[in-house]
């Protein structure tokens, strides 16, 4: 048996906070995965919930 490949990806306890209209609002909190090689992510959500935010 061969051991795993390490994750291409690897994020960790990741959190985001952004400031709206009536105050903060938190789109992430303490989100960790890890993304091996070939596989295929989505991020899906509704308009205005923070998906392209960096």
């Amino acid at each position: 048996m061969t051991d795993p490949q390490p994750p291409v990806l690897h994020l960790k306890d990741a959190s985001l906070t952004l400031n709206g209209n009536t105050g903060p609002v938190q789109i992430l909190q303490d989100i960790s995965l890890d993304v091996a090689k070939g596989e295929t992510l989505g991020l899906i959500g509704p308009s205005g919930s923070g998906k392209s935010s960096r």
